[in-house]
């Protein structure tokens, strides 16, 4: 049976979708504090994180674990380097494997959600956030990517509406599903390949998890160029899909500068337009930075 929770949609949404589809009882064990950062999760002697372990332990373990922190860094503007926050999640999984005696438990890495009306730097920092959860996705075992959130409404500029934890609660249900069923990650489109067709066109090819399209069909949201010289961006006519698996970008002359590609990174995304697979879960796409081309 599914123990419900008290507050929240997304809870109720996840562990009613697995234990439907798995037929095993699911209990959830309280472990988030608000306001919190990775920084404070992840340091030597974190009272959040003894406080994690400790329910842990009372509860007699846990099969997964849902890390979803670095947001308030970006806000608190404390995010020096993709790779300083990429440590400190490393760090954590680590911590909290080991301080619990959980050494198998799988870890589910929720994407850092938005920080509307940001400043410019906090946006910046918010971007190096995203892309240090995708590199830990891909880098430490027995870690998969939960969910984005960037996609859903807010009731007040932070906290997702009960309609949208409906949803980030299925797509984080899922997410588990497969894991339960030795299947692989359900993945928003990710971005695989660059193409500069000329100065003002480029296209962007995506690889598919689930789905078998992407949509909007036209006005796509989210996507950056960028300058490497003087990190002015460039200005983006269009974003139309000319397939299943590719973008073409209509932008800004290039000239002879090297530029990089971004995708659902420093700026508010639209919640209506951002790009998405065409799977059930209708899964957005993840955050992504290219190397200079």
């Amino acid at each position: 049976m599914f123990t419900p929770l008290a507050l929240g949609a997304f809870g109720k949404t996840a562990g009613n979708l697995i234990n439907s589809n798995s037929g095993r009882p699911v209990r959830f064990i309280r472990g988030g504090i608000g306001a919190t950062t990775l920084a404070q999760w992840s340091s030597s002697n974190s009272p959040q994180r003894a406080a994690l372990v400790a329910a842990i332990k009372k509860a007699g373990g846990a099969d997964a674990i849902l890390v979803q922190v670095g947001r308030n860094d970006a806000a608190n503007l404390i995010v020096s380097t993709i790779e300083g926050q990429a440590t400190a999640l490393r760090f954590l999984i680590s911590a909290l494997r080991t301080e619990a005696a959980v050494p198998s438990a799988m870890v589910f890495i929720g994407s850092s959600q938005d920080l509307i009306g940001g400043t410019t730097e906090q946006h910046l920092q918010l971007a190096r956030q995203r892309l240090a959860e995708v590199s830990v996705v891909a880098s430490v075992p027995n870690v998969r990517y939960g969910f984005s959130t960037y996609d859903l409404p807010t009731s007040d500029n932070i906290h997702q509406t009960e309609s949208s934890q409906i949803i980030s609660g299925t797509r984080f249900g899922a997410q588990v599903l497969a894991w339960l069923k030795n299947q692989p990650e359900q993945r928003g489109p990710i971005i695989s390949r660059i193409t500069l067709v000329d100065q003002n066109r480029s296209d962007i090819e995506l690889q598919l998890s689930v789905g078998t399209d992407i949509t909007p069909g036209s006005g796509i949201d989210g996507f950056q160029i960028v300058a490497t010289d003087n990190l002015a961006e460039l200005n983006i006519v269009s974003a139309e899909r000319l397939g299943p698996t590719t973008v073409r970008l209509t932008h800004e002359a290039r000239g002879n500068r090297q530029v990089r590609f971004g995708y659902a990174l420093d700026h508010d995304v639209s919640d209506t337009n951002c790009l998405r697979s065409n799977s059930i879960n209708q899964l957005p796409a993840e955050p992504y930075v290219s190397n200079p081309l």
